[in-house]
């Protein structure tokens, strides 16, 4: 399976309109009709492949938007303070590169957080998890 295919679905479950924790219970069908009431993701990315994710993630869930920011990590981390600080929280998804900055400066400082899907955990390469 591509990589771009193993993403779509991942993008859905970073989302849905309940917190991260409440979405464990659900199942994809009703996770999906969650994100759709919701009717966005928005996702920061450090590459350009995330217009490839848009198209294939709005072809595989047309009632779903997938709001796609090609910026580099670097920017990524400051917006993301500044909306935090702003108390504003645009982000859904944040595909950034510089782990160790990450962790220090979003991880550590509860910005964000790492989250697998206990049912979705066997079905992601451990590459992309």
């Amino acid at each position: 399976m591509s990589t771009l295919k193993m993403m779509v679905p991942a993008l859905v479950l970073a989302f849905a309109a309940a917190p991260a924790a409440a979405q464990d219970d659900l199942s994809l069908e009703e996770l999906v009709a969650a994100a759709t009431t919701e009717g966005e993701v928005t996702v920061y990315s450090f590459t350009s492949r995330i217009f490839k994710v848009e198209a294939a993630f709005e072809e595989a869930y047309p009632d779903i938007d997938l709001v796609p920011f090609d910026i580099s990590s670097t920017e990524q981390i400051a917006r993301i303070k500044a909306e935090q600080e702003a108390g504003v929280h645009t982000v859904d998804v944040a595909y950034l590169s510089d782990a160790p900055v990450v962790f220090t400066d979003l991880v550590q400082d509860g910005l964000l957080q790492q989250y697998m899907p206990p049912g979705f955990k066997d079905r992601i390469p451990e590459v992309f998890r």
